[in-house]
């Protein structure tokens, strides 16, 4: 029994509209996800001392310059770098 040729028309219609829904869907479910991940980011545990860091005044003058130099906290940069470090040789 043959199938008729505008049966064979429909039905490779039907298959191609399918195909073109599922390639929409999974773009979109793709398109999502990804946007997703990006919004996720993650919190430095440095980041109260780097807001500390970056703290400064707004004056020009030498005693302000001073005083800025005197109270940011330098002695955990190292630590920082030594976390990112570890953290590069852990991933290979």
């Amino acid at each position: 029994m043959a199938i008729p040729e505008t049966d064979k028309k429909t039905t490779l219609f039907l298959a191609a509209v399918v195909l073109i829904l599922l390639g929409i869907m999974v773009y979109v479910f793709n398109r999502r996800v990804f946007r997703r991940q990006r919004a996720v980011i993650p919190v430095s545990p440095y980041q109260q001392e780097i807001g500390v860091i970056e703290t400064q005044s707004g004056s020009d003058d030498v005693q302000s310059i001073e005083y800025d130099l005197n109270t940011t906290d330098l002695n955990n940069l190292d630590k920082e770098l030594t976390d990112i470090q570890n953290e590069l040789n852990s991933t290979y």
